[in-house]
């Protein structure tokens, strides 16, 4: 019996099933990000040495395994962009965010899904949420 890989698995280093399913390995994302963050010139990066609030609120949905399963759910399934399923659940009715803070949080989930093999994307909208644009990962 042969194995097949799903056709939208198959330009993937990791399949995201696995993610869903228990391999996603917190330690691994954020060694990763700290590893490449730093020189890459990202906007995102004020956040990361000034450890402010938002770094704090992103680390802790990196680290939670549950929400980041959501998380990929959401993206390759239903289509729902990583940035709308953290300010549902993490943002919205509690923080206001300026254009800079909603940037970021969409250029360090852009490096999450990169560590994942996850190489386009497409551009999405939600009305009524904090964040009102977002991209979709392929």
């Amino acid at each position: 019996m042969t194995s097949t890989t799903p056709p939208c698995c198959s330009q993937r280093s990791i399949n995201p099933m696995d993610t869903l399913y228990g391999e996603y390995d917190p330690d691994m994302v954020m060694n990763s990000i700290e590893l490449n963050l730093p020189t890459s010139g990202n906007p995102s990066l004020y956040h990361y040495y000034e450890k402010d609030w938002i770094w704090n609120i992103f680390e802790k949905a990196i680290r939670n395994k549950p929400f980041m399963r959501i998380v990929f759910f959401n993206n390759d399934y239903l289509k729902i962009a990583p940035v709308h399923t953290f300010s549902a659940y993490y943002i919205d009715g509690q923080y206001e965010l300026s254009a800079f803070e909603k940037n970021s949080i969409g250029r360090l989930f852009k490096f999450v899904f990169e560590v994942f093999g996850y190489s386009s994307f497409v551009r999405s909208s939600r009305n009524h949420h904090t964040i009102v644009y977002g991209k979709v990962f392929n």
